[in-house]
């Protein structure tokens, strides 16, 4: 009867043990993951070409292995690109002044000449108007910083 409680017992702990071990393991990697990019600042300037807004990342400091994606900022995305090792920016085309012609005809070869719009990224997050969120990949895995301090210059 005792040796049917030991072997419970140590049935029971296995899974236990192997939980717990699993656990530091992703707080760990999560750990790291937060000490893979640091943030100095990040800004925003209107467009002097169009109706746009230029985001600016300015990176404290990045591991090799991190790699900037995308920023989400006043419900539009657009793609990081670096400037330089310590700053990235991303283009935001915000609504469009001027909208090309289009001809609508009942003759299908008079609508030809006709471009295909182009949609803008939106964003899936509700975020207030001087917050944005940078998407980044890190040791393959894709991360999202949440910044709550974007100033305009």
């Amino acid at each position: 009867m005792n040796l049917i409680k030991y072997i419970a017992t140590y049935i029971m702990l296995i899974p236990v043990s192997v939980l717990t071990l699993c656990q530091c393991a992703t707080a760990k990697s999560s750990e790291t993951n937060k000490k893979s990019m640091e943030i100095s600042e990040i800004y925003y300037q209107d467009s002097q070409s169009d109706n746009g807004v230029n985001v600016y990342v300015v990176i404290k400091h990045k591991k090799d292995h991190v790699i900037l994606n995308d920023v989400f900022f006043r419900g539009k995305q657009a793609d990081l690109r670096a400037i330089n090792d310590t700053l990235y920016v991303g283009y935001l085309k915000l609504d469009t002044v001027h909208k090309e012609d289009i001809i609508m005809s009942n003759k299908p070869n008079a609508e030809f000449g006709n471009t295909v719009p182009k949609i803008p990224k939106t964003s899936t997050y509700n975020l207030k108007e001087n917050e944005c969120i940078i998407s980044y990949k890190a040791h393959e895995e894709v991360l999202f910083l949440k910044y709550e301090n974007v100033i305009k210059r």
